[in-house]
């Protein structure tokens, strides 16, 4: 069976044509019409917060960032203005990534995107277009605790002894820094206080001007303080000499230095009143001593110095005992107290004759012409003979009068 192909015509060609041109002017004038009302443009947002990336990178690498500490960009922007007109700062994401830096100044570029579905947005330029950063390395060590007084005890109490329940801080940071710490303080205030008290102090580091030192952490950040606050007594020393002399021989001129000493306790010392030296053995030596000895104190319980260092020296001499007698003129002699009614009858003594006993330096040394002797007659009421003790009217010590009374002749007065 055949079938015969039929023969289309196309009728009004010029038609078609005219549509086809006019779907291409269309065309074009909605190009040019959208370039005129849509057109391509180029802004900058300033004052863009720059995020910091891998923060953790710089922990696992034992790496501090000194600064900044933050960073704000501004970010051109070019596309059409239909697309830029519905974004702001807020579409806009900038970052820094510190995955792979040392420590050190670094300079790490920033980048800068777009956020959301733009089609025609893109970033052109950021300026700074990079940050620069100060890396340091994170240290640890151990450093001594220092305490700070401040103010003073109350009187005649005294600061006796400081104990912590740590000695040492741990300090980590940037090592910079950690170079600075000079000391790592603890506070103690002394103002009034008069007893023992425990106190905890909060620690901190300083430089050697005494600026603080905040970069850097310390482990622990407090520390408990044991003070110990004793009483204060200045008392006299006593020594404790033990002599191996022959009997007529003393120790004499006995000096300390210092006489005094300042000791500290509790209410044990409220009755200790002096303080003796060790015992201080002298031969049978007869010649003075010359130079000084070194002796120890010997300390009650519950009472010690209050300085440790103080040095007890002792001086002495080694004397002579011996008797000698003398003649005193009798101008030299001065009666006392004698009764406007009774008077002295005359004698024609020259001299008043004494034994003296005391050492022999001394006794060699006596003026026999110049020394004077005194009586008191307050209790002569009678005439007679009364017998008055003498005394000696001297600067020479160690002097003792063997023969102390003397045999003097009184009278009553004629009116």
């Amino acid at each position: 069976m055949k079938f015969k192909m039929k023969k289309f015509k196309i009728k009004n060609k010029s038609n078609i044509i005219a549509k086809v041109v006019s779907v291409i002017v269309a065309i074009f004038l909605w190009y040019y019409v959208m370039g005129l009302v849509n057109p391509e443009e180029t802004r900058t947002y300033r004052n863009i917060n720059v995020a910091f990336k891998n923060i953790e990178y710089l922990n696992n690498t034992k790496l501090v960032n000194l600064g900044p500490n933050e960073a704000k960009v501004s970010v051109q922007v070019k596309g059409k203005k239909s697309e830029l007109d519905n974004i702001n700062e807020n579409n806009i994401k900038a970052a820094i990534d510190f995955r792979g830096y040392d420590s050190g100044q670094v300079r790490i570029p920033v980048k800068a995107e777009i956020i959301g579905q733009y089609n025609t947005l893109q970033v052109t330029s950021v300026g700074p277009s990079e940050v620069i950063f100060n890396l340091d390395s994170v240290e640890s060590y151990k450093k001594p605790i220092e305490v700070r007084q401040k103010g003073e005890v109350k009187e005649n109490c005294a600061l006796s002894d400081i104990s912590m329940d740590v000695e040492n801080v741990k300090l980590t940071g940037p090592e910079s820094y950690l170079a600075k710490v000079d000391k790592v303080i603890a506070e103690i205030d002394l103002t009034n206080k008069d007893k023992p008290f425990t106190i905890s102090s909060k620690l901190y580091a300083v430089d050697i001007k005494d600026n603080q030192i905040d970069q850097v952490s310390l482990y622990p950040q407090v520390v408990n303080i044991n003070v110990q606050i004793d009483k204060t007594k200045s008392v006299p020393i006593e020594t404790d000499f033990v002599s191996h002399l022959p009997s007529n021989y003393k120790i004499v001129n006995i000096k300390t230095n210092p006489q005094k000493l300042v000791i500290k306790g509790q209410d044990d010392i409220d009755s200790v009143n002096s303080i003796k030296t060790e015992k201080i053995e002298v031969s049978d030596a007869v010649e003075p001593k010359d130079g000084e000895l070194v002796v120890k104190p010997i300390l009650p319980q519950g009472v010690s110095l209050l300085d440790d260092s103080v040095k007890i020296t002792v001086t002495y001499e080694v004397e002579e005992e011996a008797e000698k007698e003398i003649k005193v003129p009798i101008e030299n002699f001065e009666l006392v107290n004698l009764k406007d009614d009774m008077e002295l009858r005359d004698t024609n003594e020259k001299f008043i004759t004494i034994k003296l006993k005391g050492y022999k330096s001394v006794l060699d040394k006596i003026d026999e012409e110049t020394f004077k002797l005194r009586a008191d007659a307050s209790n002569v009421t009678i005439e007679g003979k009364q017998q008055l003790r003498l005394e000696l009217v001297t600067d020479k010590e160690y002097l003792d009068l063997i023969n102390d009374t003397i045999s003097l002749d009184f009278a009553m007065k004629n009116n």
